[in-house]
């Protein structure tokens, strides 16, 4: 992966966009977002939303949260008893930040797509 042998980045699309090392833009991607897989999203969502987290589903039995630290999410599923088999940091991707980075520069458009 590029991610692994790149320490700094210039992206561009006739104006430079980002001036900065992987890690960096890595970790502003991630924004302090945690995966956490539990058989119980329902339960899962309305305990971590009660304690000030925005929760989205990423797929069957993952949750993405944003909004609390990893050791404060364990805190309240703990808490609340609510089971868990895996809580960790979010890792992006470095096409994710790519393309984080550059959707709102774009040269062509459909005509219904209206810019963010």
């Amino acid at each position: 992966m590029w991610q692994d042998n790149a320490d700094h980045l210039v992206v561009g699309r006739g104006r430079v966009i980002a001036d900065t090392t992987v890690r960096e833009l890595l970790a502003g991607t991630a924004r302090g977002r945690v995966t956490l897989r539990t058989s119980e999203k329902t339960r899962a969502t309305a305990v971590l939303t009660a304690a000030g987290a925005a929760v989205t589903v990423t797929g069957p039995g993952t949750l993405s949260v944003s909004g609390l630290t990893t050791e404060r999410v364990v805190e309240v599923l703990g808490g609340h008893v609510v089971p868990f088999s895996e809580v960790s940091a979010h890792r992006a991707s470095l096409e994710e930040a790519y393309l984080e980075l550059t959707r709102d520069v774009v040269e062509y458009r459909s005509a219904g797509e209206v810019a963010r």
